[in-house]
């Protein structure tokens, strides 16, 4: 070939390719057409599909309101007038309310002439009936706006609706103004008392401290959350005066909380428990890990802080008891017993044979099951009431053979299973402790575990995992102090919250002229005061009582 010739081929194929890349080019702007047009097809769509949901809406809605109309209807039909009036009728009297007098329907019976079920107290609750009540009358529609025209509405009914609501800031400056006299003899001059305050000089009233302790031993709001919180409602305090508040009450309620340390000592049984507590030490680099113990029994509770966990300090605090103490099988609290007898809980070894059950699935149920069966006969007794000597016979004649079939295997399977076998060391560990394990048996006061003092510190923890520590080893004895004698008000189902305004008030600067003693300003004797009183338990009124 030639070099003309190649010269000739080489154009050829370019004019070729020139006239590909047209149509690639033409069929990319044919391809682009298409897509903005589809593009154009679905935004008509959506638009469509919007206009659609709106439209559907309010159909909704229109079902809705002719439905309820249809009800009012078909429950109390109007009276057709024989004739059209020449004027628009009157509006008439909207029906009296039941509640008002207004009468009603008896209630029928329903099927094989029962009466109706009375409503349980399942389900969604309506808002408390004992809160203060505000009344919002919403004004009556102009016009109606189903009609073209806007037709001339006729009062029919009033639709109640109630609706749990709040009101910003329920914290209010109190003025005490009092009249200032001079005497017309000896020309002194005198003041008019002031009203109980919680300390000397006070510029809190005994409901504000009580708010404080309220918030953060029961609500478990700790002080700089709570310090916000009231400074969104005007009362801008420093953290300081917070704590100086909680000090405060500490002093007014500590000796409430010895009382309870008192009847606890009196008592047959004391259920004994420890768990951590971190405090900040001034000086020092870390937390301080603390421990705080929970002594226990009914709904007594008294909350005690160690800076160790040291078995004399646990016996210098029970030092002197010499009834029972229920109590996890422990070193410190078998040292620190005294002459006090050692109760132990069956919660704990229950748990471990479950876990144990990973390694010995057939021997860990099989042992699991001598204690369920303790349980349920103990589950059973309380169904029942059963209580005292009576409870004491049905623990011998049927937990007794239970607990003996029970040592009697722990006896055979022990020696069958390694050192290293977690089931062995339950298995042993039960029969180290058989009786304090089993002592509940002869002791109708004695329970078969020690639930009541891990539960009671239930708030304790919740209130350690919102504040994290305690401000210093006195702020430990503090929170101590102040949590025990809100756990008693509350296990005792009072209104906790006007149990400490109560308390105050008489532990404070009118202490003189209330004149009582400390066992007469218990959560149980503010209950004994609110029910004499003729009040409920929880009333919020019931501060006032005695």
């Amino acid at each position: 070939m030639t070099l003309d010739e190649a010269i000739a081929q080489i154009q050829r194929e370019r004019a070729e390719a020139q006239r590909a890349l047209a149509q690639i080019e033409a069929q990319n702007a044919a391809l682009t057409a298409a897509l903005a047009e589809r593009q154009a097809e679905l935004a008509a769509h959506r638009r469509l599909s919007n206009q659609l949901q709106r439209q559907v809406g309010q159909l909704s809605v229109q079902v809705a309101e002719l439905t309820a109309m249809l009800r009012r209807f078909m429950k109390d039909p109007p009276a057709r007038p024989a004739e059209p009036p020449d004027d628009d009728p009157e509006p008439p009297d909207p029906p009296a309310p039941a509640a008002l007098g207004g009468g009603g329907p008896e209630p029928q019976s329903g099927k094989n002439g029962r009466k109706p079920k009375a409503p349980g107290r399942g389900g969604r609750r309506g808002p408390g009936a004992t809160l203060d009540a505000e009344v919002v009358d919403a004004p009556t529609p102009p016009q109606c706006p189903h009609c073209p025209d806007g037709g001339r509405l006729l009062a029919r009914d009033t639709e109640v609706t109630v609706k749990l609501t709040a009101v910003r800031g329920f914290i209010r400056r109190k003025i005490i103004r009092r009249p200032v006299c001079v005497c017309a003899r000896c020309n002194q001059r005198v003041n008019a008392e002031m009203p109980p305050l919680p300390w000397a000089g006070s510029q809190f009233t005994p409901e504000f401290v009580a708010l404080v302790v309220y918030m953060k031993f029961v609500l478990m709001v700790p002080l700089d959350r709570m310090q916000k919180a009231l400074a969104a409602q005007g009362a801008d305090l420093p953290l300081s005066t917070l704590v100086y508040i909680i000090a405060r009450a500490a002093e007014l309620l500590g000796p409430i909380d010895g009382e309870h340390w008192r009847q606890l000592k009196a008592g047959p049984t004391i259920h004994v428990d420890a768990t951590g507590f971190p405090v900040q030490v001034a000086g020092f680099h870390r937390l301080w890990h603390g421990f705080l113990d929970v002594f226990c029994r009914d709904h007594l509770h008294v909350y005690q802080y160690s800076a160790t966990k040291h078995a004399d300090g646990l016996a210098e605090k029970l030092a002197g008891y010499a009834g029972t103490i229920v109590c996890d099988a422990e070193a410190r609290n078998g040292a620190a017993l005294g002459a006090a007898v050692e109760a132990n809980c069956n919660a704990h070894p229950r748990r471990k044979f479950k876990d144990a059950a990973a390694t010995q699935p057939v021997l860990a149920q099989e042992g699991k099951s001598f204690i369920d069966r303790m349980f349920a006969i103990e589950a059973d007794a309380r169904r029942a009431g059963v209580r005292g000597e009576a409870l004491r016979a049905l623990r011998k004649s049927q937990t007794r053979p239970i607990a003996d079939a029970f040592r009697a295997w722990l006896l055979r399977v022990e020696p069958a299973l390694v050192p290293s076998d977690p089931l062995r060391k339950q298995v042993s560990y039960y029969l180290k402790h058989f009786d304090g394990l089993t002592r509940f048996i002869d002791d109708p006061d004695i329970p078969i575990d020690n639930n009541l003092s891990e539960r009671g510190f239930q708030m304790h923890a919740r209130l350690r995992h919102n504040a994290m520590f305690a401000g210093s080893h006195e702020g430990a004895h503090r929170w101590a102090v102040l949590l025990g004698v809100c756990t008693t008000a509350k296990r005792l189902g009072v209104d906790v919250l006007a149990y400490l305004t109560w308390a105050i008030e008489r532990r404070g600067t009118h202490r003189g002229r209330f004149n009582l003693p400390v066992r007469e300003t218990t959560p149980a004797a503010y209950r004994g005061a609110v029910a004499a009183a003729g009040r409920g338990v929880g009333a919020g009124e019931g501060h006032k009582a005695g």
